[in-house]
């Protein structure tokens, strides 16, 4: 039988719990409701109860308890979980009192603080200001002319309509800081774990693991996080902690205070990591501002391939790929800025490496907004004989009139200083760009002052997304430095490893274009050279990607060199895919071929699919290669389920063999136990759906209920409002959801509630009857002392005395009124049937005074 939740139950209009299931009652509801009795007296559309055909019913409650659904949408008053809208934008989930007026229409019950809460312009009208905080409003068109509400219960929604003068004037999309939620104490885990084995033809084992812990616990607004990674191989192990650090937000100054091991900001001047404390502006709380960024790896393998990224010296990523194209997208920068060194080993032992710029995009800023950052500290990395000053810094960022930010900052340490002054602006339809200019002094030693040096940086940044040609510049920038210049980490670095090599000139861009049916395109490209040293630091990836009905196929290219190298390397790959169904649903047969500079080509032919509604995904490659290389092949897999992601592989070429393996998950202790999940991301909800097991939550694949009802919802969005919502269709037997939907406002960082309330119990038509007489139709049944849930479980007695409930405990009481008075209700004890085979118990209960 289908599973019903309080939606379900409420699209009826003569009941609220599974009245649905009898069809006379249907034909009487919809008479009912179609208002097409008319009666003279009254102006508008009504239908009589007492004009109902009575054969075969007993008797029929009187008009008092039907009236409310005389008219199209009615329903009792009484208190409902709605979703409520202003001006069609939702602002949560609330349980509200309705009552009815004169005209049987619900009205909602709203504070004053609820209203401006919810965004209502506190002096929107001398009455509504004259209001106290916790003044009820049923009628809220007498205090805002023109504000109408209409509860749509159907879909669970209170529609509230308010003219836009009477709202406070914030962007569209604002989430007031009251409703910010800080969370629960909770202790989290985020926890990757890869590793191989590999065995090279001339009988040498070569292992290696590697494991990243993201570690935290919340208290109240504070947020202690720690990022420890431990890597393995047969040269020996590594323990490192990257960082600990302690962070909270503050919402006056929209802003995050940090302290320990961080980074500072990376919008002006390249971000650098620290020991210290900061304090910077968060513009995750305001409405529709930019996100974090964190760039793409693109590369070729050639064969089995174990990729590693490098930033600031630390791996902060590895895995492993087939031979082919690959990209990485689920990176976790430890800075703000600072590039990336990726590192591709073969399976033949053979590594190639290059660099994926990461910076900010052009410096902008609306006018009227200041966005600062203050930071002070010992400079921090993990290389050997590096210099580590104290140092403080600031910067500052403002919008100003005519679409333009202007924007500086200072750094200073005992032998660094450096000053940055900059514009950003907006040309509209040309896109955006900044310009600054830093000027740093730098002396090596403090001693003579032929080692002091002075020197200027200039930086050129541009983006334009040109919609209607599908054009999208993600970021295109130009630093030209002189040669008495150097950035402080480089200053640092100077101090002692004398490698005098200081940056000269970078340029960079990030270009993609759609060509509608025909595909689309990107071109990413990077170059930097320095003072004093031959060569250049190139990376160069461009590709074509396009479909020809369910075939897909692509280009890519790409091209890296580093100072010092003999040569630069090339590769250029074709890949085709097209749908093969035999198998599984979703399964595709994959084709790919790649040469590089020196003559090595790769053949691969592949298959893949899907299972498990998208948990379980496999893939099957056969390669063949020239120049030695002869075949090679892999199979893996991987599963994604509430608890985590596992994944698996195994590798062979012509002089070696690998087994790799992955296991990914995220664990949440709170005060009713320990859940374990999926990868956490830095922001998540902890959902609680007592008893309701196995599930599902909409949108997120593999994410469910565990046996006590909890589970955990990774990657929200801080600051705005998420939808969590519960697939009814995965419910139990014996299981309803009151709300399945919740809204939740956290914090960055937070681990918030998403309460679900449940009514666990059985199924049961119960035919009531009162001295041998079946109980009138339409009187309203409540389950009393339900120990299975807190709401209340009601129900409608149909036409032959019958009345369907559901979140039956074993045994109870229920109370039945259909009017005023003691003559006009009645109690009756039941008790469930020991045989519960069918979906629907069926029993019969005797009903009497009290």
């Amino acid at each position: 039988m289908k599973k019903t939740n309080a939606s379900n139950n409420k699209n009826n209009c003569l009941s609220t719990k599974g009245f649905r299931y009898f069809p006379l009652s249907l034909l009487i509801a919809a008479a009912l409701c179609s208002g097409e009795w008319v009666k003279n007296a009254r102006a508008s559309d009504y239908f009589s109860p007492s004009s109902l055909d009575k054969r075969g019913m007993q008797s029929i409650a009187d008009i008092d308890s039907l009236s409310a659904f005389a008219q199209s949408e009615g329903q009792l008053p009484g208190t409902y979980m709605v979703d409520v809208y202003i001006n069609n934008e939702p602002v949560g989930l609330n349980t509200i009192n309705f009552i009815a007026n004169d005209a049987n229409q619900l009205l909602p019950e709203l504070t004053k603080q609820q209203l401006v809460d919810w965004g209502l312009n506190p002096k929107a009208s001398s009455e509504f200001s004259d209001l106290t905080d916790d003044t009820v409003v049923t009628s809220l068109v007498e205090y805002i002319t023109g504000a109408t509400t209409k509860l749509d219960l159907p879909q669970q929604k209170l529609l509230l309509n308010i003219p836009q003068i009477a709202m406070k004037s914030t962007a569209r999309g604002y989430v007031s800081p009251e409703q910010w939620d800080q969370g629960i104490t909770a202790l989290t885990l985020n926890y990757g774990f890869t590793g191989s084995k590999t065995w090279q033809k001339k009988n040498e084992v070569q292992h290696a693991n590697f494991l990243s812990l993201r570690s935290g616990l919340n208290l109240d607004a504070w947020r202690l996080r720690n990022y420890s990674v431990y890597s393995q191989n047969n040269d020996g192990h590594h323990w490192e902690s990257i960082n600990t650090y302690l962070e909270r937000d503050i919402a006056l100054l929209k802003s995050q205070f940090t302290i320990g091991e961080t980074s500072t900001s990376g919008n002006i001047f390249d971000s650098v990591s620290f020991t210290g404390a900061s304090l910077a502006s968060d513009d995750s709380m305001l409405p529709y501002s930019l996100r974090g960024f964190a760039p793409v790896v693109r590369g070729i393998a050639q064969s089995n391939a174990k990729i590693t990224v490098r930033q600031n010296g630390y791996i902060i990523y590895q895995t492993y790929v087939s031979t082919g194209p690959f990209e990485i997208t689920d990176l976790y920068p430890t800075s703000a800025s600072g590039n990336l060194d990726v590192t591709v080993e073969e399976m033949d032992g053979s590594e190639r490496t290059f660099v994926v710029p990461f910076s900010s995009v052009p410096i902008m800023q609306r006018e009227g907004q200041l966005k600062y950052s203050l930071a002070g500290g010992k400079y921090r990395t993990n290389a050997e004989q590096i210099k580590a000053p104290y140092f403080v810094q600031s910067t500052l960022i403002y919008g100003l009139p005519w679409n333009a930010t202007l924007y500086g900052g200072g750094l200073y340490s005992p032998d660094y200083q450096a000053m940055v002054l900059g514009t950003g602006l907006n040309l509209g339809d040309a896109g955006a760009f900044s310009f600054d200019v830093t000027n740093a002094r730098t002396q090596f030693n403090g001693e003579a002052t032929d080692s002091l040096y002075q020197g200027q940086s200039y930086r050129f940044q541009y983006a334009k997304s040109l919609l209607n040609s599908g054009t999208t510049v993600t970021l295109a920038g130009y630093r030209y430095s002189t040669e008495g210049y150097y950035d402080f980490a480089e200053a640092n670095d100077y101090y002692q490893a004398r490698t005098h090599f200081n940056k000269r000139s970078r340029v960079q861009a990030n270009i993609s274009q759609t060509l509608g049916s025909y595909g689309s395109l990107f071109v990413n490209a990077y170059q930097q050279d320095f003072w004093g040293r031959q060569g250049q630091e190139t990376t160069v990836s461009a590709g074509y990607n396009a479909n020809w009905g369910k075939i897909t196929y692509g280009f890519n290219y790409t091209y890296s060199e580093l100072p010092g190298n003999n040569s630069a390397n090339q590769q250029f790959a074709f890949n085709m895919s097209l749908p093969f169904d035999a198998l599984t649903s979703g399964g595709r047969i994959s084709t790919s071929m790649s040469r590089d500079n020196r003559g090595m080509s790769n053949m691969q032919l592949g298959m893949s699919g899907q299972a498990l509604d998208n948990k379980l995904n496999y893939g099957v490659q056969q390669s063949y290669g020239n120049k030695g290389q002869q075949s090679s092949g892999n199979a893996s897999a991987s599963y994604t389920g509430r608890n985590g992601t596992l994944n698996g592989g195994y590798s062979y070429s012509a002089h070696s063999q690998r087994i790799n393996y992955g296991l990914y998950g995220g664990l949440v202790v709170h005060e009713d136990g320990i859940t374990a999940s999926q990868q956490l991301g830095e922001t998540v909800a902890l959902v609680r759906a007592p008893d309701a097991n196995d599930v599902a939550v909409q949108g997120r694949t593999g994410v469910m209920t565990n046996a006590q009802g909890y589970a955990v919802v990774p990657y929200l969005t801080p600051y705005q409002r998420n939808r969590v919502q519960l697939n009814v269709e995965t419910l139990g037997d014996h299981v309803d959801l009151v709300n399945n939907s919740a809204s939740v406002v956290p914090t960055r960082g937070a681990v918030v509630r998403a309460d679900f309330k449940t009514q666990v119990g059985w199924r049961a038509l119960i035919k009531l009857t009162r001295n041998g007489t079946a109980l009138p139709f339409g009187a309203i049944v409540v389950v009393e002392n339900n120990n299975s849930s807190s709401e209340a479980i009601t129900g409608i007695v149909g036409e032959h005395g019958e009345v369907y409930l559901n979140g039956l405990p074993e045994k109870g009481r229920l109370h039945v009124k259909w009017g005023e008075g003691n003559d006009r209700q009645c109690w009756a004890n039941f008790v469930l049937p020991d045989n519960k085979q069918q979906p629907v118990l069926q029993l019969t209960a005797t009903c009497t005074a009290a």
